[in-house]
Formats: structure tokens, sequence, C-alpha cells
């Protein structure tokens, strides 16, 4: 997933917690609003994964009605890091280099 996909897939889940919030009565309206100027500020000129990583981190730390969403996107992101590391595997293993693949499967264990 790109960066640009990623942050619009967050904006919608920003929205959509908040929502669900001032449904639920959690929070008001006018209380949202901070929460939305500080996304709008922040968002926009997210340029990498890690980025929006530091932005999700900070968001929770300041509303922890966010921390599913962080923990969302860890996730995410530890499951494309194992896919690509088992695609490195096949990879390698098809190349015929089992010594580099076995490396590779080792690091990824130990990680």
């Amino acid at each position: 997933m790109d960066v640009l996909q990623q942050k619009t897939e967050i904006e919608r889940a920003i929205v959509e917690e908040l929502l669900q919030q001032v449904d639920a009565k959690t929070i008001t309206l006018e209380e949202s609003m901070p929460i939305v100027n500080y996304c709008l500020e922040k968002i926009k000129p997210l340029t990498t994964k890690e980025e929006i990583t530091t932005f999700l981190t900070s968001l929770s730390a300041q509303w922890p009605m966010f921390n599913n969403l962080l923990t969302i996107e860890n996730a995410k992101e530890k499951e494309a890091n194992k896919d690509a590391t088992v695609d490195e595997i096949v990879s390698l293993t098809k190349a015929g280099q089992l010594d580099e693949a076995l490396s590779v499967a080792k690091t990824a264990t130990n990680n």
C-alpha cells in the first residue's frame, strides 16, 4: 500500500472514530474540533510510513480513543514485513541461494 492510500484510510478511520465517539456522547462535536484541526494540520505533510506511524503515536498519546487505530496500523506493517520476508526467502530458494534464504529466515525469526 502506498503512503497516499494509507493516509486516506487513516483519515477515514479517524473520522469514523470521531463520529462514533460523538454518537456515543463520549465527546461533543465541539470537543472534536481540536482533534479535527490537529489531524488536518499534521496529516497533510506526511510522506513516509515512518512519519505516519509517528503521527499515529502522537495522536494516540493525546487522544487515547485512537489507540486501536495505532495498533491496527502497526499490525498491518508487521504483516507486510512478514510477507516481504517470505517472498524474499522463496525467491532466494528458487535461485538456489539456500544459505542466504536460511540467513534471512533466521534473521526474521530473531526479530
